[in-house]
């Protein structure tokens, strides 16, 4: 594994317990219910990152994701936006 995976999953790491923080210092002080909403609004603004183009298709070939994707269409979305941005430049460091 290379320092930029590492990186990210320390990242992943220290987002995933600050939202069981957020938990549990905003219900106390503003209720359970918009508690959720407020999560559930966070977790529906997500980025996405891909290494390739290859990679988007495969991921929207793969079996699970269309599934799932239907389902959120007959159950929870009334509509969602998907926007797709090309990196200009990328800089990487690595010792």
């Amino acid at each position: 594994m290379n320092t930029k995976k590492i990186t990210a999953l320390f990242l992943l790491a220290a987002l995933w317990g600050a939202s069981f923080l957020f938990m549990r210092i905003a219900s106390p002080a503003i209720g359970p219910v918009l508690t959720i909403e407020l999560r559930m609004l966070i977790a529906g603004i997500t980025v996405s990152y891909w290494d390739s183009l290859a990679a988007i298709q495969q991921w929207k070939e793969n079996a699970a994701h269309k599934i799932a994707q239907e389902k959120g269409k007959q159950q929870w979305y009334e509509r969602y936006s998907v926007r797709g941005r090309k990196a200009k430049r990328e800089y990487d460091f690595e010792k």
